[in-house]
């Protein structure tokens, strides 16, 4: 199949994360390109001739930008599958059901509730448990330097602000025996920087995974 994933820019969540998936679906024999996330910029209807010309078989990614979705809900020749883990631009998680045939055609979560509620609802959903570690073999080290008795991993903006992750930053946060990594970014970086980064050249136009 011909595959396009669309991912988030550096230092959002999933801008490493969907690469990789996409070099997995290559690995599995796939024709795979990536297009970086809209963030919000205006398209022409150039850039969506130049998308839908592409004749994707499937359109894969997570919560988008109001725009990149506006672009996505053009594409419907294409099977869009959303893999709704966030409620992202949405109020609640539940609304994300108004925008079935907009928004995608097909759901996979890794939320149990709001897979039975897609299941109740007679959207195509598939449910999975764990999220894949975007590391390929040749990046991962042993180092002493980071043997510790606790760490955390992660921690976005919502971890650090809503009142819902309280609890959260009060055992983990404010803890000095839990070691934290991934919990802030660098807020500007040279592109020298980003590119060692992610170590993958990513493009905001479309472009061939290789």
């Amino acid at each position: 199949m011909k595959v396009l994933v669309i991912h988030q820019p550096f230092p959002m969540g999933n801008y490493r994360l969907m690469p990789y998936i996409g070099h997995h679906l290559k690995e599995a024999g796939h024709e795979v390109q990536l297009m970086m996330q809209l963030n919000g910029n205006p398209f022409h209807e150039e850039y969506v001739d130049a998308v839908a010309n592409q004749n994707f078989d499937v359109i894969y990614y997570e919560m988008l930008d109001r725009s990149t979705f506006k672009l996505i809900s053009r594409l419907n020749n294409s099977k869009r599958i959303l893999c709704y883990a966030s409620k992202g631009v949405l109020e609640t998680f539940e609304q994300i059901l108004e925008y079935k045939g907009e928004f995608y055609d097909s759901i996979i979560t890794n939320s149990k509730v709001m897979f039975d509620i897609f299941q109740n609802s007679n959207i195509e959903s598939k449910f999975f448990e764990y999220y894949p570690a975007p590391l390929f073999e040749s990046e991962i080290k042993t180092l002493d330097s980071y043997k510790h008795k606790h760490v955390y991993l992660g921690g976005g903006f919502q971890r650090l602000t809503e009142p819902n992750y309280q609890l959260e930053r009060d055992l983990i946060y404010n803890n000095k025996e839990v070691a934290k990594y991934g919990k802030g970014w660098k807020m500007f970086l040279t592109i020298e920087e980003y590119f060692l980064q992610i170590k993958l050249v990513i493009c905001m136009q479309v472009q061939t995974l290789v």
